[in-house]
């Protein structure tokens, strides 16, 4: 399990399902099935980040 901060760095409206079709495949082993709402994108950059159980970096001090 993790949890962390993040910054918003870009927002921009999807011009057809290309991203979209791309991240179903991987997940849902298809296309995005639902083609009739308008999609944005969003690309965001972790500040910092924390995990526990597996996730936790060893290395850190605390």
């Amino acid at each position: 399990m993790s949890s962390g901060t993040r910054t918003c760095g870009r927002l921009c409206g999807a011009k057809g399902f290309g991203r979209l079709d791309r991240l179903a495949q991987q997940y849902l082993g298809k296309p995005y099935p639902r083609r009739d709402r308008h999609r944005f994108s969003t690309w965001i950059e972790i500040d910092t980040w924390h995990g526990w159980g597996t996730l936790k970096d060893n290395s850190q001090v605390g």
